[in-house]
């Protein structure tokens, strides 16, 4: 969220529905606080910044495509998405940006995307070692981006394959990990529990992978038309089946 203007009126009552869950730690945000299809204005994201905080817990935010990688588009703004901060989501930030008349990801876009992308898998890989030598039960990961996007029936690599070098690292990580691992992301927008690189998954062989990652579980949050909850998540003490528990608690104000 927020996808329209009935989201945005009620955001507020949203922050206090969370704000009076006092036994949480803190507050994540994994991405689209527009839809794709307004513009990104600095007024529109301060006021978003005004409602963030409002939260008593620390937030997390990881940036969505909607507000980044998307604001190319002439419905958007025509804005470069290279003149504020690194883009996620759309293929990794490689699908070209037609509101600026390219065709194909120009030179400065390819270069931030490696550069962010090699910033992105020390980040994952310092993460997993660190929850080696402290001897953690679990590790989450938090996405804006949906790599296996289940809707998808024939995903291509023009939409997909920039992600390539993010899931060999979870992969490889995961496997080396002796708990359960947690990927949990938006984009998709229909809640969701899954395996998507267990043995016999069909993304195993699109991204070019022979190992599967068999701790791994991908939870997808409501969004859009479906933000009509949040996503509590307890971590559960050691004597009890599995790491992490999840429950959808439903807004006390839904917006119309």
């Amino acid at each position: 969220m927020l996808y329209g203007d009935a989201e945005i009126r009620a955001f507020p009552s949203y922050i206090q529905d969370i704000n009076a869950h006092h036994e949480l730690s803190f507050v994540a945000h994994v991405g689209d606080i527009k839809n794709g299809s307004t513009p990104c204005t600095d007024a529109y994201f301060a006021s978003i910044r005004n409602n963030f905080d409002a939260f008593t817990l620390p937030l997390v935010y990881t940036p969505g495509d909607n507000e980044w990688t998307d604001c190319h588009r002439t419905n958007n703004g025509t804005y470069n998405p290279l003149e504020d901060l690194p883009r996620s989501g759309s293929n990794n930030s490689m699908l070209p940006w037609s509101g600026l008349g390219n065709t194909a990801p120009t030179t400065e876009q390819v270069a931030e995307v490696r550069q962010r992308t090699a910033a992105d898998i020390q980040e994952i890989t310092e993460t997993f070692r660190n929850a080696r030598e402290d001897h953690d039960r679990a590790v989450v990961v938090l996405t804006q981006a949906d790599m296996f996007d289940p809707t998808v029936g024939a995903p291509t690599q023009d939409n997909f394959g920039a992600f390539k070098p993010i899931v060999e690292t979870l992969i490889r990580e995961s496997n080396a990990f002796a708990g359960p691992v947690y990927l949990v992301n938006g984009d998709g927008h229909v809640y969701n529990q899954d395996h998507p690189l267990a043995a016999g998954s069909p993304w195993l062989a699109f991204y070019g992978q022979d190992e599967a990652a068999k701790s791994l579980t991908r939870v997808t949050i409501d969004g859009s038309d479906n933000a009509k909850d949040w996503l509590k998540v307890t971590a559960n003490k050691e004597d009890s089946s599995g790491a992490l528990s999840f429950e959808r608690i439903p807004f006390t104000h839904p917006a119309p």
